[in-house]
């Protein structure tokens, strides 16, 4: 660092260096999340259990670490179902399970996958024949649990969030997800702002925040992913980082144009 030089934050938009971000932070003193909020956020069990400790709504689930948990996972949330791993990104190892003969070889495929992903200019990718020949092997630095959960119905939304110290949410907008390619769940497209009616934006708004909070976030940008099911609002999952992708620019220019 130069002399005279003074870090004022540190940010990032990329989910895989999100808990170095938190790291660093700490050891600098600067504001920000600590690693351990961090790391409730990037796991996805314990992001469920933070929010059952709350009291908000909860989607049934099941942790899976070896083969053998997978007959009693199946029995407990039953069918159909969405295994996904603890801690991926990009949706990667995401896949829908429809019924119980179905379950080992998704989990197996899933195990496939986790063996073959690779980081490369800090995105997580599966190795490929354009991969990046300095790609770094992900094996043994990921972890291998998965988790099944029961299948949400709905509208699947973004909610981006703003939370600012001493005054709470001071930004939040909701963007409709058009229905993904199952059963890997690849997103198409999107539409912002939300054509859902406004108390039911409110309300995701509203899980999202609560959601996030419960975690133990005061501060951030956050892209929380929900569905708003034939229940209510649910949650898939919290990135304490901005959007990635275009939604970004999609939100910038939204926003522009509505106030122009």
């Amino acid at each position: 660092m130069t002399s005279g030089t003074t870090i004022d934050g540190i940010c990032t938009a990329i989910e895989l260096a999100v808990p170095m971000v938190a790291r660093l932070t700490e050891a600098f003193g600067l504001p920000g999340p600590g690693p351990h909020v961090v790391e409730a956020a990037r796991d996805k069990y314990k992001t469920r259990e933070a929010l059952e400790r709350h009291g908000l709504p909860r989607t049934t689930h099941f942790l899976i670490s070896c083969e053998d948990d997978i007959e009693p996972a199946g029995d407990f949330v039953g069918y159909p179902a969405v295994m996904k791993p603890v801690s991926g990104a990009a949706s990667l190892g995401v896949k829908k399970v429809n019924s119980h003969e179905e379950l080992l070889a998704v989990y197996r495929e899933t195990q496939q996958l986790l063996s073959e992903l690779v980081v490369s200019s800090g995105a997580l990718e599966r190795k490929n024949e354009h991969s990046d020949p300095d790609a770094v092997a992900a094996a043994g630095r990921i972890s291998t649990v998965v988790i099944l959960e029961e299948y949400l119905d709905g509208q699947e939304v973004d909610v981006d969030v703003v939370l600012s110290p001493g005054l709470g949410c001071t930004f939040a907008v909701v963007t409709d997800n058009a229905p993904t390619k199952e059963p890997y769940f690849s997103e198409t497209w999107g539409v912002i702002p939300s054509a859902l009616p406004r108390d039911r934006c409110d309300q995701l708004v509203d899980l999202a925040v609560s959601s996030v909070k419960a975690l133990g976030f005061d501060s951030g940008v956050f892209h929380v992913e929900a569905k708003y099911t034939s229940r209510g609002p649910r949650l898939i999952e919290v990135n304490a980082r901005m959007g990635g992708g275009p939604v970004h620019l999609c939100i910038t220019l939204v926003m522009v144009l509505s106030s122009a």
